[in-house]
């Protein structure tokens, strides 16, 4: 089969036409997902479970909840009660107290979820000075 070299020359366009046009995508491809990135996450305190047990969202079941989300905070607010899983005497709980004046941003456990010691149940975000 006998192909010109004119039918060649325009095969060899279209094949670089088609790699700079993908190149092209690609690269706006690229810039849009570096442009549309989500913006860099606020800075958060967390709130930590200062015992094992469980944790209580409110002072008894049923009742309404010491913070939720977006709750303004002062340093010592109670957020919550962990339920030690053995009673350490003479206590039968330990009480959650925010260590930054700021705002609930997350509640990172539910009531009655078991947490360890050190466990992060909650993050502040700090009020701004």
């Amino acid at each position: 089969m006998f192909v010109s070299s004119r039918h060649a020359m325009t095969m060899e366009f279209i094949k670089w036409a088609i790699l700079v046009i993908l190149g092209v995508l690609i690269a706006l491809a690229l810039a849009i997902e570096t442009t549309s990135a989500p913006p860099a996450p606020l800075q958060t305190v967390p709130i930590v479970s200062p015992w094992f047990g469980v944790f209580r969202a409110s002072e008894y079941p049923g009742g309404p909840p010491f913070v939720e989300v977006g709750s303004k905070v002062e340093v010592g607010t109670v957020v919550g009660i962990v339920e030690p899983m053995i009673m350490e005497p003479p206590r039968s709980h330990f009480r959650v107290p925010s260590g930054v004046h700021g705002t609930i941003a997350r509640i990172l456990v539910s009531d009655g979820a078991t947490v360890m010691m050190g466990q992060p149940l909650m993050e502040v975000l700090p009020a701004a000075e």
